[in-house]
């Protein structure tokens, strides 16, 4: 593990972030070696971090279930993950929480001392402006009720050891990407990181899952609007860009990402011009 630390020597980039996300790849190997991955997928920003090296920081490990099971027992799993991170010296602590009945949505928080971690992956370096009683938190959620018909991939992860993760076809992540950025309700503010993610799609040349999306938007009842078209969901998409406070989004994502300059062009004009770039299948 001080390996992979050292690998992050050259990224400007907090420590707890760093160890976040070599917690979160060690939890993906803990769960892979359970099987988790012949009943659910990796979905999510931090899927596009670790899956596809999207170059912003993510903090969360979000997951579905392959088909419907209300009465999934995530409990197994999430011991099986603690043994495996405590076997490779992770001192974490792994609490599940009660399902949501309105979401069909299962949670768990794993935890650590982020100085115990930093102490232990450079043993022999100062480390100071770290509180002894900091934590590191990673949320990990398992949809047990998602919408039908999302396509999967198996995509091999080579830290900490080699290993194959199953996640969502691209497009289908985008979708889910997409409804998260029109519909997410934060804490009443913007999420910028869905928006920087957005930008990634659109580079990529990645096309949206239409069908997918609107399944999504039915199964959690959340829109308003009706979209039956692409005309309508270019019509939604434009206003949502033209809505949001695109100065609070920036701060939203600055601090996962190495090169703040690159989302100083953040402005309704920039999204509404990428927003013409988008191809759906």
């Amino acid at each position: 593990m001080i390996d992979m630390f050292n690998s992050y020597k050259n990224i400007q980039i907090s420590e707890p972030i760093k160890i976040r996300e070599i917690l979160q790849q060690a939890a993906l190997l803990g769960l892979y070696r359970a099987k988790f991955f012949d009943e659910a997928a990796f979905y999510g920003g931090t899927a596009l971090r670790i899956l596809y090296g999207m170059n912003r920081f993510s903090e969360d490990l979000d997951f579905s279930l392959l088909t419907p099971n209300p009465s999934f027992n995530f409990a197994p799993f999430l011991h099986s993950l603690e043994k495996e991170m405590l076997s490779m010296g992770f001192q974490v602590s792994i609490i599940e929480k009660e399902k949501d009945q309105y979401t069909g949505i299962l949670s768990a928080f794993l935890k650590t001392n982020t100085l115990g971690m930093l102490l232990s992956m450079q043993p022999q370096n100062r480390i100071s402006g770290i509180h002894p009683e900091q934590k590191i938190k990673i949320k990990i959620e398992i949809d047990v009720e998602p919408p039908p018909g999302f396509r999967t991939a198996s995509v091999l992860v080579h830290e900490p050891a080699p290993f194959h993760v199953r996640t969502f076809h691209l497009s289908d992540l985008f979708a889910g990407k997409m409804h998260a950025c029109i519909w997410r309700a934060w804490k009443q503010r913007v999420k910028g990181r869905d928006w920087f993610d957005f930008i990634w799609f659109i580079q990529k040349k990645i096309p949206l899952h239409f069908a997918h999306f609107k399944r999504i938007m039915a199964h959690v009842a959340q829109a308003q609007e009706t979209i039956n078209t692409p005309e309508d969901f270019q019509t939604i998409l434009r206003e949502k860009i033209q809505s949001i406070n695109w100065e609070l989004a920036k701060k939203d994502v600055e601090s996962f990402i190495v090169d703040p300059k690159s989302i100083e062009i953040w402005s309704a004009q920039f999204f509404l011009e990428l927003a013409e770039h988008l191809q759906l299948e």
